[in-house]
């Protein structure tokens, strides 16, 4: 009974195996083409593009805001028995420009003439006062117009005119002192930096004058735009040189280089060429923000250049490979001399070996 069992058992085995190499021998064997296809390497084919020859020059900057110097007259103004100084006309306002010997406006009813800090003003001066002040004073009133004397050092009869004319443009008359003579009275000249100034800020008539409320308030110098270059970019660019600058709350515009500087490190340390840029007229520095963009204007020339992935270097030099051609074994190798590198593309010097329109292999290096 045993040994029928085992028999059965072989017999059913053998069977098996048998249909198995059937159905085998039957059915045919897979096409393993696609797998193959698609574990060989693609050609990628580029060209030749069309690439500014070098990148534009383009640098961050910020405004500098010119300095704001606050006019506050002499407290001598205040008449005997007063307790405040008060504007009591208004001569310039604020985007007016005013300089040494502008008449700046009446307080508590006495004119107030801006003088430069070059004349060392610090007293009263009178018919008969001699130093150095007067000698500076002269010179002054010589540069405004109204002294055409010799620069003596001495309060003559000639300056006291000078200072007369002076004084009636604005339609007031020089100050008598209390022994009779007439002169200069300090406490109605306001010194202020050299040079044209804008005005900022004003008081109006009526208003109290004090530490706290100025009668001018001047912006002294020009507003710019500096930045930082590195030498290449200095080499670039130069003096007179348009760029087009951005920032936050203007528009766009085309401003000019005023100065680069030499090669230096600026307080935190940062290298390069100082670069200073006309603010635009456009622009109102009340509402610009200050950081800006600056871009050079000049578009660099296109010139024909490769993607960097296409070119290839072995011991024989740096080259490319063109597409194969049909029935080749091997890609056609061009030697290649690369001139500069710009964004990822390679500048390639003539190349008479290289076609017109050349169809360049990338990766693969074989034809099969």
């Amino acid at each position: 009974m045993r040994l029928r069992r085992i028999l059965l058992f072989g017999f059913f085995v053998l069977l098996s195996l048998g249909a198995g190499l059937s159905a085998g021998l039957y059915w045919p064997t897979p096409d393993s083409t696609p797998i193959e296809n698609a574990t060989r390497p693609m050609a990628v084919i580029t060209g030749v593009d069309l690439v500014p020859d070098r990148e534009q020059v383009q640098f961050a900057a910020r405004i500098e805001k010119p300095e704001l110097f606050e006019v506050h007259p002499s407290t001598d103004l205040m008449s005997t028995g007063s307790s405040r100084m008060v504007v009591t006309r208004a001569a310039v306002a604020a985007g007016d420009t005013i300089s040494s010997g502008t008449f700046a406006g009446e307080v508590s009813g006495r004119p107030i003439f801006a003088l430069s800090q070059n004349v060392p003003l610090h007293r009263d001066l009178m018919f008969g006062s001699t130093g150095q002040d007067v000698t500076t004073l002269q010179e002054e009133l010589a540069h405004l117009g109204y002294y055409d004397g010799e620069h003596t050092g001495r309060m003559a009869s000639e300056t006291i005119r000078a200072l007369d004319l002076w004084y009636r443009t604005a339609g007031y008359t020089l100050p008598v002192f209390a022994s009779g003579q007439r002169g200069l009275r300090l406490a109605e000249v306001i010194m202020i930096p050299s040079g044209t100034h804008r005005v900022v800020a004003s008081a109006a008539v009526g208003n109290s004058l004090d530490s706290e409320t100025p009668l001018l308030v001047l912006a002294v110098g020009e507003a710019e735009i500096t930045g930082r270059l590195n030498i290449l970019q200095a080499q670039r660019l130069g003096v007179g040189a348009s760029v087009e600058v951005f920032a936050v709350g203007a528009s766009p515009a085309i401003t000019q280089i005023i100065s680069i500087g030499e090669f230096s490190e600026d307080s935190s340390g940062l290298a390069g060429h100082e670069v200073r840029l006309r603010v635009p007229e456009s622009w109102n520095l009340e509402e610009v923000g200050e950081q800006v963009t600056a871009r050079e204007v000049s578009q660099p020339e296109l010139v024909p250049a490769v993607p960097l992935i296409a070119v290839r270097e072995d011991h024989e030099g740096t080259f490319l490979l063109l597409e194969c051609e049909p029935g080749a074994v091997a890609p056609r190798r061009v030697n290649v001399s690369i001139l500069r590198q710009v964004g990822g593309h390679a500048i390639l010097a003539p190349n008479q070996d290289l076609p017109a329109e050349p169809r360049i292999l990338v990766g693969v290096a074989s034809c099969q």
